[in-house]
């Protein structure tokens, strides 16, 4: 009995392949920052706030218009980015920062609760400087 060479796939080796697909499409989903799945570590996300803000702070000056920070029950969004907050992490409050023109952001604080610690963002007298503090 003569064999004729293989011109196609065959059925199984099409749903195999479909498989690893939808496979690589479900975990480029779930890990996509800012999804819900992927938490930066407390560091990280201090290290990506002082980043933001300072960037809302030239921005401001060197555009000349006020800049926003929206620190909401998700994460902080500024300027079309998106920051999640740290693994059960959740702010106590939402709010919005504003950023002057002159980069002058009046003095406060946010904070963050999980379980019974407590972060917070404090913006020093005139926005000059920031840093965290666990509590």
């Amino acid at each position: 009995m003569k064999q004729r060479p293989r011109e196609a796939f065959t059925l199984v080796e099409s749903v195999i392949v479909l498989s690893l697909v939808a496979l690589l499409l479900l975990l480029g989903l779930q890990f996509r920052p800012g999804a819900g799945f992927f938490r930066p570590s407390q560091k990280d996300f201090e290290r990506a706030v002082i980043q933001s803000f300072d960037q809302a702070k030239k921005r401001a000056q060197v555009q000349n218009e006020q800049q926003m920070l929206d620190f909401a029950s998700d994460g902080l969004d500024v300027s079309g980015r998106h920051i999640a907050y740290p693994r059960g992490y959740q702010i106590e409050k939402s709010r919005t920062i504003k950023v002057q023109e002159s980069g002058f952001i009046a003095p406060q604080s946010v904070y963050w609760t999980k379980g019974r610690q407590r972060l917070r963002f404090v913006i020093v007298f005139g926005g000059g400087d920031v840093y965290f503090k666990e509590m």
